[in-house]
């Protein structure tokens, strides 16, 4: 597979342009949008082949010359969303893989790397029939991070299983739904998310349970949201201020 020298990381102040004498070195391409820091809007560019999925108009895979796969998506809207949610969990304590802003083959979208060496629950559940079904459903930390992050649709094709009985997440295409009349946290299946799922919660992920429950960091999250809508991160601190008060009541 030919690749273009093309990959930059951009950043405001530091413009690394495609072409120019400060150009980054395509090997280290990933490693250095995962050093860089969330206050930095880093962009991924670059001329790579890609290949559209099956089924799809927009998306496409590619891999960079350092042999990091990932999937890039060609619809700017779904781009914010997807960067969004990253930036969120990347700062929180939950687990989606890199995902950022990209220029490729002169299109705009988002790219994120391609999960290695895990299975998402569909295919578990393809290898072992529907009785697994009930094994492999959204832990209580991903139902929390679905129900602050308002996302819609949560199902065994965009999570994967971790050994450490944690969940990485993908494909949020339909986070930061708003429900009319939303009043309390509702995970992606549109249940409220009570007291046993935060306990569960505070178990599998301790310090990300607390974190969030720690008012000081709220203006972290809403800096890692800053793409959004101030309706959309408006709503966000309603779901934060109501899984603060669960939290509390869960000690």
């Amino acid at each position: 597979m030919k690749h273009a020298r093309g990959l930059a990381l951009i950043l405001p102040l530091f413009p690394i342009l495609v072409g120019s004498s400060a150009e980054a070195d395509c090997s280290r391409d990933f490693a250095l949008l995962t050093s860089a820091r969330l206050s930095r809007d880093t962009r991924f560019v670059g001329t790579f082949e890609l290949k559209l999925v099956e089924g799809h108009d927009d998306i496409y895979r590619g891999r960079t010359t350092s042999g990091q796969e990932f999937i890039f998506r060609t619809n700017p809207e779904r781009a914010k969303l997807e960067v969004s949610v990253y930036r969120f969990a990347d700062a929180a304590g939950f687990d989606v893989p890199l995902t950022t802003y990209a220029s490729i083959n002169g299109m705009e979208g988002s790219a994120q790397a391609v999960v290695g060496n895990l299975k998402s629950a569909a295919d578990h559940i393809a290898e072992n029939g529907y009785l697994e079904l009930a094994k492999h459903r959204p832990n209580a930390e991903t139902r929390v991070f679905d129900a602050l992050l308002g996302m819609n649709d949560r199902n065994p094709t965009n999570f994967f299983l971790r050994s450490d009985g944690r969940q990485t997440l993908i494909d949020h295409e339909q986070a930061f739904y708003i429900r009319e009349f939303e009043t309390s946290l509702l995970d992606g299946e549109g249940k409220a998310v009570g007291l046993e799922a935060i306990k569960r919660f505070r178990s599998l992920n301790p310090e990300a349970a607390a974190r969030l429950a720690d008012i000081s960091q709220e203006a972290n999250w809403l800096w890692a949201l800053r793409d959004l809508s101030e309706h959309q991160r408006q709503v966000f601190r309603q779901r934060l201020k109501a899984y603060r008060k669960l939290y509390r009541e869960s000690q």
